[in-house]
């Protein structure tokens, strides 16, 4: 169970901040580019993850996810902890999902 607390937490901090201010940059910056379609998401999601400021939130949110995970009292864990963490990672799964569809379907 320890392993599945430490994965589910990594890859909610990635999608995290990712979806959160990774998107939310790639969506703001895309008014000021000439491609259109996913080459700008694309790109924009691939600058997101080159910047220190990714790394910096997502080791940030890690911790903090692992330390909402020990905590002692049941209620406050599945508040701070399996609640955030299993809604980002189903809409971080969801808006890849979505993502790679897109590309497939507009080859």
């Amino acid at each position: 169970m320890t392993y599945l607390r430490y994965v589910l937490s990594g890859i909610a901090a990635l999608f995290a901040v990712l979806i959160g201010p990774g998107l939310l940059r790639t969506f703001k910056a895309s008014y000021a580019e000439k491609a259109t379609g996913l080459a700008v998401v694309s790109s924009g999601l691939i600058e997101a993850i080159h910047s220190p400021r990714f790394w910096f939130l997502t080791v940030f949110f890690l911790f903090l996810f692992l330390a909402a995970s020990r905590l002692h009292n049941k209620a406050l864990r599945f508040l701070f902890f399996w609640t955030p963490v299993v809604a980002v990672s189903l809409v971080g799964f969801g808006v890849s999902g979505l993502i790679a569809w897109l590309y497939y379907r507009n080859r």
